[in-house]
């Protein structure tokens, strides 16, 4: 039959543990959160064996253990006190109790368990002894009613004695712990300041090559800079002798052949004639020519100042100009209404110039044509469109479009320079934005483009 053994405890949490522990091992329990619930439930029914906690409400655990041992019923039943309390006295009073065992908190189970095998072995012999004088002990002014046998004491002091070298055991093991963490905390601190000052000396060699560098690379700039100065006034002389030299025999080729064409007609076949119209026709285009590029570097270098720009007045007035010069056409032009961007207005005219321009070109050939300038969201930002219904263009060369001198459509069939998307590709970059198109061959195209809009 299971030993039966009473558990005394007020805290449920260390009442439930002790409890596993017992019947893990065979042991049957009862338990009582107090002393006076305790000795109540013995007289009932009494245990084989008491394990009580000192510190309780009600009645502690000295008191129970000594109301037990005065108990004819019970006096025989071995009581173990389990207490976190270590000075002298406590032990002292543990003998006054009569305690058979004093295991101090916190314990190990298997010296729990050991000490409960030496109280169940010693139980009958404990019945059967006989009365115990009652000395009186004074220890620091306090006197204590030991009634504990010799045998009794002494084995209540050699638990606490093999408890108090456990945990000196541990002690010394906890110690020759820290000291092995201790120098291997050490080592691992001198490994790491070496480690340390290696990355400091190479920290400061990168510094200094660093410096190195930046003086180097200071002056690769200012030597870059003065070539883009010279190249700059370089561009400006050639862009002076385009301006002036080279546009110079171009009208004098022009002005010579009109005035063959009008003064010499007669003289002149009409395949001679025809040679000569394509002869101002070629120096008119070349002339055109000159003009983009050098609007293209213009472009290029002119200062930029940002202002407030109605986008969607320039846009109707663009557009109201084309219709002066085309009447005859009717094309649809729809303009969101409210779109106001900090720009530079001239650059931006030009852009909308050339996409406007190409969008009533490409639409010359449809019977309703249709324009759309407008606004929409993408990511949080403001990105603006051109959008026709007219020729539109294959998407596999889209990435031709914005080269200067680049053309889908021959001159045949739309007349042009191939240098306004170009012009339009750069002032957009030069504004902190960019530009894409998107279209197909007879459904017309769409150019979109942002701007970084800031103030000035």
């Amino acid at each position: 039959m299971p030993t039966d053994i009473m558990i005394v405890e007020d805290s449920p949490t260390q009442a439930a543990m002790l409890e596993e522990l017992l019947r893990s091992h065979g042991y049957e329990t009862q338990t009582a959160v107090d002393g006076q619930r305790a000795l109540e439930a013995a007289r009932r029914r009494p245990p084989a064996l008491i394990i009580s906690d000192v510190t309780m409400p009600v009645m502690n655990g000295f008191q129970l253990c000594l109301a037990v041992k005065q108990d004819p019923r019970l006096c025989h039943i071995p009581v173990i006190l389990l207490t976190s309390l270590s000075a002298p006295r406590d032990l002292l009073s543990a003998l006054e109790a009569g305690a058979d065992f004093h295991v101090p908190k916190p314990y190990h189970d298997d010296h729990l368990l050991r000490k409960i095998a030496e109280a169940l072995a010693h139980r009958s012999e404990a019945g059967r002894a006989g009365p115990v004088k009652v000395e009186p002990v004074s220890v620091n002014g306090v006197t204590y009613r030991i009634s504990a046998s010799r045998e009794k004491t002494l084995g209540l002091l050699l638990s606490t004695y093999e408890v108090a070298v456990g945990q000196y055991q541990e002690l010394v093991q906890t110690r020759d712990e820290l000291v092995a963490l201790n120098e291997s905390l050490e080592l691992r601190v001198r490994e790491r300041t070496s480690s340390l000052m290696d990355e400091m000396t190479e920290r400061r060699q990168a510094e200094a090559a660093l410096r190195e560098l930046n003086v180097s690379l200071e002056q690769r700039v200012n030597d870059r800079t003065a070539e883009l100065l010279a190249a700059n006034k370089e561009l400006e002389a050639f862009s002076y002798s385009v301006s002036h030299d080279l546009r110079a025999p171009l009208r004098a080729m022009d002005g010579f052949s009109m005035a063959l064409l009008e003064d010499s007609a007669g003289k002149l076949d009409e395949t001679a004639q025809g040679y000569l119209r394509r002869i101002r026709a070629g120096s008119q285009r070349m002339a055109e020519l000159i003009d983009d590029l050098l609007n293209l570097s213009r472009i290029t270098r002119a200062e930029m100042r940002r202002e407030r720009v109605d986008l969607t007045a320039m846009a109707e007035e663009i557009g109201a100009e084309f219709k002066v010069s085309c009447p005859d056409r009717q094309v649809e032009l729809v303009v969101t209404r409210a779109m106001v961007v900090r720009a530079d207005g001239p650059m931006l005219r030009v852009v909308l110039n050339n996409l406007l321009g190409n969008a009533w070109k490409y639409t010359a050939r449809c019977a309703q044509a249709r324009i759309e300038v407008g606004a929409q969201e993408q990511d949080g930002k403001r990105v603006f469109f051109v959008r026709d219904n007219g020729a539109g263009f294959d998407m596999a060369y889209v990435g031709k479009l914005f080269g200067a001198f680049q053309r889908l459509h021959s001159a045949q069939e739309f007349e042009g320079t191939g240098i306004g998307l170009a012009l339009v590709q750069r002032i957009i970059h030069r504004h902190g934005g960019c530009v894409r198109a998107e279209g197909a061959v007879g459904q017309g195209a769409t150019f979109y483009f942002t701007l970084e809009e800031k103030g000035d």
